[in-house]
């Protein structure tokens, strides 16, 4: 089973000041959010934004642009950098490693500029048992 969050999900809860872009009439907002998944993400004007969303699933991706530091269920699991990925495609910035199966929290500490466009959970799907 996969699911994917867009940013402007209302399950995200955003800290700080994030500005959204979404596909519009604007020429910077067409060519920031290209590729983007649902035509749309949310950026961080300022160091130290941050992100938190709670989910339900065995594997996590994270497709973003810039740099954050991780979080998932407390731990800091690392950071991403892809501050030199090229606007115009969704980009794969972060793969868990397998978590067990369950509720867990996503955690995101962004630098500057850090564009956050998507999540995209895979869950196992539940075994039906025959006797």
């Amino acid at each position: 089973i996969i699911e994917w969050i867009n940013n402007s999900d209302k399950r995200i809860r955003y800290s700080g000041n994030w500005k959204c872009y979404f596909l519009e009439n604007q020429e910077l907002s067409l060519k920031i959010t290209k590729g983007c998944f649902e035509s749309d993400l949310h950026r961080a004007m300022n160091n130290g934004e941050t992100v938190f969303v709670a989910f339900e699933g065995s594997v996590l991706e994270i497709y973003a642009r810039g740099g954050a530091t991780l979080f998932i269920d407390g731990v800091n699991v690392g950071r991403i950098d892809c501050s030199n990925e090229s606007n115009g495609r969704r980009n794969l910035a972060f793969t868990s490693i397998n978590l067990h199966g369950g509720w867990h929290t996503l955690y995101m500490v962004a630098d500057e500029n850090f564009d956050f466009d998507a999540l995209r959970i895979i869950r196992q799907a539940k075994r039906a048992f025959c006797n």
